[in-house]
């Protein structure tokens, strides 16, 4: 049985990003975390009621591929990271290109 802790989630609402990557901090089995996943993603997972769900993938994933190196295998089977229905988003259109 894992544990998991969560400390913080933060990201930047003022760079004009409408899918901005957030950062999750806190601790999977008493060991420090640093995740990252976008904000759309978050959003969907709470729209849905499965945060907790979506936070445990998102923390377990980067707690498996940072200390799960220094084990001999069998490794852990990852925590698949659930899919939720759309959230309307914002479309932009750049002058560019590209």
């Amino acid at each position: 049985m894992n544990s998991f802790v969560i400390s913080n989630c933060s990201y930047d609402g003022t760079s004009g990003d409408p899918n901005p990557l957030c950062l999750v901090t806190g601790a999977v089995n008493g060991r420090s975390v640093y995740a990252t996943a976008f904000f759309r993603y978050l959003m969907s997972a709470s729209t849905a009621g499965q945060m907790q769900v979506a936070l445990s993938a998102t923390m377990f994933s980067f707690y498996a591929g940072v200390y799960y190196y220094q084990v001999t295998p069998p490794w852990p089977n990852l925590i698949l990271y659930p899919t939720f229905p759309c959230i309307p988003g914002e479309f932009t259109r750049s002058r560019r290109p590209w």
